[in-house]
């Protein structure tokens, strides 16, 4: 999601990993999952910067490793780009199942408060073969601009990479 969001944004994106850490599913989790109660995952919580300005994304992700390469886990730790930029370095086939999109409040994990309006939810899992191995939450911080919903940090940008001087022109 990072590289997406700055050839959106035309600007310069940060993922700042705010926690990892060993856990188990439950819940709703071990089911969108495919797994049982108790499995080993792994919990990671990122915040998604654009141009060093206040956070615009939150990411909270279970990862199931034993469902993935023994390599993506270091890859991981070690990318700027977050799990989307692992998932390419490795070359894992994937595919992505959209579970649910809407409107509501930051996670309330997320340090700060959210700049603007309620954030977008979108809700989705990673499958390989043929299991889900991650689960993904993401909250866009939003703010509403000439009456729509934009990525907060992001700006209206012209053909050339400019600001647009009039907020109606421009992609979104």
């Amino acid at each position: 999601m990072s590289r997406a969001l700055e050839a959106h944004t035309l600007l310069p994106v940060a993922v700042e990993t705010v926690e990892q850490v060993a856990t188990t599913t439950s819940g709703l989790n071990a089911r969108y999952l495919a797994g049982a109660e108790g499995e080993e995952c792994v919990r990671r919580r990122v915040v998604i910067t654009i141009a060093g300005r206040e956070p615009s994304v939150w990411a909270e992700s279970y990862l199931i490793p034993k469902r993935l390469p023994p390599e993506f886990l270091p890859v991981l730790g070690d990318s700027p780009q977050g799990i989307g930029g692992s998932l390419q370095q490795i070359g894992l086939e994937s595919w992505r199942e959209l579970l649910w999109f809407g409107l509501g409040e930051q996670p309330a994990w997320s340090p700060g408060g959210a700049p603007g309006g309620p954030v977008l939810w979108r809700f989705y899992r990673v499958i390989t073969g043929g299991l889900p191995a991650l689960l993904i939450s993401e909250a866009f911080a939003t703010e509403m601009r000439g009456g729509v919903y934009r990525l907060s940090g992001s700006e209206e940008r012209n053909a050339l990479g400019g600001p647009c001087a009039d907020e109606s022109v421009g992609g979104g």
